[in-house]
């Protein structure tokens, strides 16, 4: 035998090469089948040969006896070849036939006792044996070998796959039971049993996703609806792939009972930023300007998951028209409107700010031609759609060149007072004893070319808001001069 590191020659029974001075261990290959037949021939031949020399020791032995008895055992004779005459023994000659015939025997009892010890039958035995004793692996490798001949045997793999269980081989106990399953040789009770084994196996182990992998596969609708529990139905996104110029609600789907989780991706001008993660769908997400990659999945009480959907949305939306001032910013010095020209009543709304703010839906609302202020004024307009959007903001400012000394909040003041002067007011607040309040709006300036020179004036109409909220109009108007604040009731 040679050193499988160093090639050297190693010693029948050295434990190390004194060589290169590794440990040699020869571990031979145990197959208890041939181990039982190696047994058995070594048992029979043994007793052949134990018989055949016991025969030829009595033979002897009566041979011995009848050559010392008489008087002829001192008679010299043709085998005498001594100079004493003392006869010598020459060795009795071998029997060639009996010793064939013992090796035949043999022969024939080794062929027979292999044919029986690697039988079918016995391998089966044994294995059987084996796993009663709870020699799993002994009985894994006998079943394994008989295997080929008993795929279609239920009992024969219902024992394999015990064997692989309690040997700790789950994966090849699932694949043993599966094989039962995938086999159209038997029939579909015993199939379907097959799969629940496998099934209430995953379950134990906590392992639904490999059920439900192994659902998809199967692809059955009978065998999905018996085990629905563990199969979840992806989602449906409502919100269909597409490009939108209005903003778009997200709605997504899912079966009773069943989570939807998902995840948003928005890019806005080239910069792509994620809006949702894997969060909990609660409810209706409004999609404004934006491309939108939308991910989501189902999952169950059990953590199923589906297999996960996706849309891909585009907000494209249109802004209204900006609105269109008139008069052009300039120094002007008439009373002027301030108008929009392009203003229509319906879906849009316009709204506006005298102080140069930006102007929201909260700003003064836009309704009617607007008095341009004496001195220097600064206007910003926008128009905003039902939907909530903008349109681009419109700045004008103006420059009303004419003297005054009372502005529009101070001529309103007066006015107020002048009511409560007359009694027609509980304080000059616009009180009313019936409720009611009265406002002032400003509806022009007026010029008036009188015999002392031009004059100019804020003209005010009275409303009265009650409690209610309803309005009055009474169609009362007053004017208050910007250099005098002299009041006047008009006609």
């Amino acid at each position: 035998m040679k050193c499988p590191f160093c090639n050297a020659e190693i010693k029948e029974g050295s434990l190390y090469c004194e060589s290169c001075g590794q440990d040699i261990h020869i571990v031979p290959d145990f197959d208890p089948v041939l181990d039982d037949a190696k047994k058995t021939v070594s048992s029979l031949s043994k007793g052949v040969f134990s018989g055949t020399e016991e025969k030829n020791k009595n033979s002897s032995e009566a041979k011995s006896g009848n050559e010392k008895s008489g008087d002829e055992a001192n008679i010299p004779g043709p085998e005498d070849t001594s100079v004493t005459g003392r006869l010598l023994k020459l060795p009795k000659p071998i029997n060639y036939g009996i010793v064939a015939g013992s090796f035949l025997l043999i022969i024939v009892i080794t062929v027979l006792a292999i044919l029986f010890f690697t039988s079918d039958g016995y391998k089966m035995r044994k294995a059987d044996q084996a796993l009663e004793r709870r020699d799993y692996d002994t009985a894994i490798m006998l079943y394994e070998s008989l295997l080929p001949g008993n795929r279609s045997d239920r009992a024969f793999l219902t024992k394999l796959g015990i064997a692989y269980y309690e040997s700790g081989d789950k994966e090849m106990y699932v694949d043993t039971y599966l094989s039962m399953y995938d086999n159209p040789d038997f029939s579909e009770g015993e199939r379907a049993a097959a799969l629940d084994v496998v099934i209430k196996f995953y379950d134990s182990e906590k392992a639904y996703d490999k059920i439900a992998e192994l659902l998809k596969k199967i692809d059955d609708e009978s065998v999905n609806e018996k085990y629905s529990m563990y199969f979840v139905d992806a989602p449906v996104i409502d919100t269909k792939d597409g490009v939108y110029e209005l903003p778009q609600l997200l709605v997504i789907k899912a079966g009773k009972g069943e989570t939807i989780k998902y995840s948003v991706l928005c890019t806005k001008d080239g910069n792509t930023e994620s809006v949702v993660e894997d969060e909990v769908y609660k409810g209706s997400v409004l999609l404004d300007n934006g491309l939108y990659k939308i991910t989501a999945y189902c999952e169950n009480e059990l953590g199923i998951k589906s297999d996960s959907v996706s849309a891909s949305v585009e907000i494209k939306i249109l802004p209204p028209i900006k609105p269109e001032i008139t008069p052009a910013s300039g120094e002007y010095s008439e009373p002027t409107f301030i108008e929009i020209s392009n203003y229509t009543e319906g879906e849009m709304a316009y709204y506006y700010t005298t102080d140069g703010s930006y102007p929201s839906s909260l700003s003064y609302k836009y309704t009617a031609p607007i008095v341009m202020l004496p001195g220097v004024s600064h206007y910003k307009f926008v128009c905003i759609n039902k939907n909530g959007v903008s349109s681009e903001v419109v700045d004008v400012k103006y420059h009303f060149n004419i003297e005054y000394n009372v502005d529009v909040t101070q001529a309103r003041d007066i006015v107020l007072n002048y009511l409560f002067s007359k009694g027609l007011t509980v304080n000059p607040n616009g009180s009313m004893e019936n409720g009611g309040v009265i406002q002032l709006d400003l509806i022009s300036i007026i010029k008036d070319p009188g015999v002392f020179g031009t004059s100019y004036g804020y003209v005010f109409d009275e409303y009265i808001y009650n409690e209610s909220g309803l309005v009055t109009t009474l169609d009362t108007r007053y004017s208050v001069d910007v250099m005098t604040g002299e009041v006047e009731k008009l006609d």
